[in-house]
């Protein structure tokens, strides 16, 4: 599925002079995002990561650098990956779910299918060690309902929003267990406040 597939850029390596260079990371989605990097922009962050799957990267140098030395030493290494930020097949035992990108914050308008299986006649304990979902809504919401962030228990159609599992533990009546996580088109990725989830699970 694209629709889980992402762009992640990190700058490696650079010595750009904001005065003479830069390079401009940008996305024309429904979230348009355009970063500045070079030297003294030192509080962005050297990891970007796209809303859906076309970036553009543009390197800026004019003609005459005025700083000492001039343009010798000016350079910029990024890397570019595809990173599969949500959902999938879980078989093995012991592992652990999570929000996409977590532990930073999750992406708007994202959709998440968790399918976790044990082998047969084994049952499944899933427990949120931390579990945090913006509650902001667009319209009228009510308790689990409305345009609310939540992850889902597909087997028993159970919702849980906000912090409803932090610290508890769901039990498998059988051997497969799927859940949903969907979240709402209010944009919390740059929120100071931690949103998403992290869930270990276990067979027994």
């Amino acid at each position: 599925d694209l629709g889980q597939w992402r762009i992640k850029v990190v700058v490696e390596e650079m010595n750009l002079y904001c005065s003479s260079s830069s390079v401009l990371v940008m996305e024309d989605s429904e979230k348009t995002k355009r970063i500045r990097y070079c030297n003294e922009k030192v509080t962005t962050s050297k990891e970007f990561y796209s809303h859906e799957h076309l970036i553009t990267i543009k390197f800026k140098n004019k003609d005459k650098c005025l700083e000492e030395g001039g343009c010798e030493g000016t350079k910029v290494q990024m890397r570019l990956t595809a990173e599969y930020v949500c959902g999938g097949k879980f078989d093995v035992d012991n592992g652990v779910i999570t929000s996409p990108l977590y532990p930073k914050n999750y992406i708007n308008s994202e959709a998440c299918i968790y399918d976790i299986v044990a082998p047969k006649k084994k049952r499944i304990a899933l427990t949120c060690e931390y579990f945090n979902l913006s509650t902001k809504c667009i319209g009228h919401c009510g308790e689990h309902n409305g345009d609310k962030t939540y992850f889902q228990d597909i087997t028993t159609f159970e919702r849980y929003e906000g912090k409803d599992l932090e610290g508890k533990t769901i039990k498998s009546k059988k051997n497969h267990h799927t859940f949903y996580f969907l979240s709402n088109s209010k944009d919390v990725e740059d929120d100071h406040r931690q949103y998403g989830f992290s869930c270990s699970y276990n067979f027994f």
